[in-house]
């Protein structure tokens, strides 16, 4: 290969229009035969990285506050961690897609296939393939780690700069990472975060992908893992830090008159919901014994089934699909989609908004109440009296817009209706 490689001062076979110095040497000099696979695979991703941040990087500086907020739009944490930065550029490179389908990395082969050399087409192709998932480790060996996709189920080895110390035995544990596969082994492509499995992270990862796989009506899992990084990542790092992720899943039922009746009836005599309070021809009812909102609104001609808990939302799911045999729910809202309501179902989003804001509101402390909540205040002899005062003060200093003027009306009707 070294006869045909340019020389030092000459354009580079690589198509970029730079010096062979200034671009490709340093590779060609790494990629020689080594007798260390890891390492060898580990200078060729590092390197294919380097060619892709030198051709598109100063571009992305231009846009990439957007793209990183993007992609952590998920997380509960406002700033990506340096060490996760990995994640970020591969998910830039490989899964985002632009305005025709394709990613970063298969416009940069796709303009050099004909010098391209070997190496680094399998690599990149090896990206291109490739997806963030969460694997469980099964078994140690001395530089390999055996793994299973606990989405896909699939097996195989990895390869290891050194030994895994960890007791997985006694120690379970979640890796998130990116593998990629070559012909001589398979290896992660850059940072793998570790959490323990010791409370429920891998059936709370597992409900949520299944959850996003339904609602995006995707047939392959691999499909959902590869165009929707930045979930996963928002997921993992909610099970690392063992925090709830509230999902805003909002549906609503059309009903029949007949079916309006047999729905209030089962509603009214299930062990499981309580009567709320009733506002702009909705009874809404609330699943008894949750921490978080998860209700059921009933009116002259629909349902709506809103709830924020993955197990809540499958609570609602069943007992619909019990009372609405056959009928496919309509989706008005859920934060994995990306997206506004629906215009037509636009008008329903905001009776549920205007229920969780007022919810929100009366289980929230206030210091002109003396940091207690308005449910507090109701307690209390003229509780009533002094929250429907602060309402109509409310309403003297807002903007006078018709949205505003009705939530404060629908808080006036929970006040009113308290018992």
């Amino acid at each position: 290969m070294k006869n045909n490689l340019p020389r030092r001062n000459d354009p580079c076979h690589c198509g970029s229009g730079k010096k062979y110095k200034n671009c490709c040497l340093e590779l060609d000099e790494l990629l020689g035969p080594d007798g260390d696979l890891f390492e060898r695979y580990n200078r060729l991703i590092t390197s294919c990285k380097m060619k892709l941040d030198n051709e598109f990087g100063p571009n992305i500086k231009k846009v990439r506050h957007d793209l990183l907020q993007h992609f952590m739009q998920f997380s509960s944490q406002k700033e990506l961690d340096p060490k996760h930065e990995s994640l970020f550029s591969d998910w830039l490179w490989f899964d985002l897609l632009d305005g025709d389908e394709n990613s970063l990395a298969y416009n940069y082969v796709n303009a050099r296939l004909a010098y391209l050399q070997e190496p680094l087409q399998e690599c990149i192709g090896a990206f291109m393939l490739s997806y963030l998932s969460v694997y469980e480790p099964i078994e140690v060996l001395e530089k390999h780690l055996k793994v299973k996709d606990i989405f896909t189920g699939q097996e195989n080895l990895v390869l290891l700069k050194e030994s895994f110390d960890e007791d997985i035995s006694s120690k379970p544990l979640l890796l998130l990472g990116r593998q990629l596969h070559f012909k001589e082994g398979s290896v992660f492509s850059g940072m793998v975060l570790i959490i323990q499995n010791d409370a429920g992270q891998k059936d709370f990862l597992l409900a949520y992908i299944d959850y996003l796989k339904a609602l995006i009506k995707e047939a392959k899992m691999i499909n959902v893992l590869k165009f929707q990084a930045e979930i996963l990542y928002g997921l993992f790092d909610h099970a690392y830090h063992k925090k709830p992720f509230s999902l805003g899943d909002f549906k609503v039922y059309n009903l029949t008159e007949t079916e309006r009746e047999e729905a209030e009836e089962t509603i009214t005599s299930s062990d499981i919901f309580k009567f709320d309070y009733q506002a702009e021809k909705i009874d809404w009812y609330t699943l008894k014994e949750r921490a978080y909102p998860a209700k059921i609104g009933l009116s002259e001609n629909y349902l709506l089934a809103c709830a924020d808990q993955i197990d809540d939302i499958q609570t609602l799911q069943n007992f619909c699909c019990d009372l609405l045999p056959g009928q496919e729910p309509r989706i008005i809202h859920s934060v994995f989609l990306k997206q506004r309501p629906p215009e037509d179902l636009l008008p329903l989003w905001f009776e549920i908004m205007k229920d969780r804001e007022s919810e929100r509101w009366l289980h929230t402390p206030h210091e002109e109440l003396d940091n207690q909540t308005p449910l507090e205040v109701l307690k209390t002899g003229n509780g009533q009296a002094q929250l429907m005062q602060m309402l109509a003060k409310f309403e003297d200093l807002s903007d006078g817009g018709k949205e505003t003027l009705e939530l404060i009306q629908h808080m006036r009707l929970r006040v009113q209706q308290y018992k």
